[in-house]
């Protein structure tokens, strides 16, 4: 083969995997943001319970972080952030590929309200996980919802 033919190859490989792993980090950047009203409405062990959630989180600590999350839905099943916490837990799973996990979690926001502002992204969360769960076609009907 060419040479140049090779190092063409070879770069558009190259480029075809930059794009893959970018698209992949775009497609889950943090899209929800905790409500601030709510937050500063939050019991002070609330509050801290939920911020060490997010500190793990921005650390990229996956596993921690979905634990931390895990504890806050367990341990204030009456807070208004209840659904977001619910939803990064999901997220965390996701990224630490606790597929099953991710499912679970994210299909209990849905059940539990489907007008919250979290639902459609918990959607998301478990089509996505479906899809990387080899369940395609449950993937296809998930995202029709």
């Amino acid at each position: 083969m060419n040479v140049r033919l090779l190092s063409a190859l070879a770069l558009s490989c190259i480029v075809c995997h930059s794009m893959a792993a970018w698209a992949s980090e775009v497609a889950w950047s943090p899209r929800l943001q905790p409500d601030e009203a709510a937050l500063e409405s939050l019991l002070r062990d609330e509050r801290w319970s939920l911020v060490q959630a997010q500190e793990a989180y921005g650390r990229k600590q996956w596993k921690a972080a979905a634990a931390l999350y895990q504890k806050f839905t367990i341990s204030f099943l009456d807070s208004r952030m209840w659904n977001y916490a619910a939803y990064r837990m999901a997220e965390c799973q996701l990224r630490d590929e606790q597929l099953i996990a991710a499912i679970k979690t994210a299909g209990e926001i849905v059940e539990a309200d489907a007008k919250t502002s979290e639902a459609p992204e918990a959607l998301l969360v478990v089509a996505y996980a479906q899809r990387l769960a080899g369940r395609v076609d449950a993937a296809l009907l998930t995202n029709r919802r």
